[in-house]
C-alpha cells in the first residue's frame, strides 16, 4: 500500500528529523538526579590549575560521568568516572558542561 503527501510536508517532517538529531541539550550537574548520566563537553571558565586538577582526576571532554549520591545537605556529589567514584563539591562540578545520555 502506498501512502502519498505534498510535497512540502515530506520536506517539513525530514528537516524536524535532522534538528532533533543535532539538537544537544547542554546542562550542569546539578540538574541531574542520582542515576543519570552525561557526557562531558567541555568545562566554563575558570582558573587552569583547577581545571587541571579535574583532568588529572579523569574529567576530561568525551568521559561519561554517572551521579550515583548526593550528600543529605545536597554537597558533595558522588560520581562515576572511568569505573572509580569521586566526590566533588557542588561549586566544583558546576564548573563541567555536560549533555545528557541515554
Amino acid at each position: 500500500m502506498l501512502i502519498y503527501a505534498p510535497f512540502s510536508q515530506l520536506v517539513a517532517a525530514n528537516n524536524c528529523r535532522k534538528w532533533l538529531k543535532k539538537k544537544v541539550i547542554e546542562m550542569d550537574i546539578t540538574e541531574m538526579r542520582v542515576g543519570n548520566r552525561a557526557e562531558i563537553t567541555g568545562y566554563l571558565e575558570t582558573e587552569a590549575g583547577y581545571r587541571a586538577k579535574l583532568l588529572a582526576l579523569g574529567l576530561t571532554r568525551g568521559a561519561t560521568i554517572e551521579l550515583t549520591g548526593v550528600a543529605p545537605m545536597g554537597d558533595p556529589l558522588r560520581i562515576k568516572v572511568r569505573g572509580f567514584e569521586l566526590s566533588l563539591r557542588r561549586s566544583e562540578a558546576k564548573i563541567l558542561k555536560l549533555k545528557a545520555v541515554n
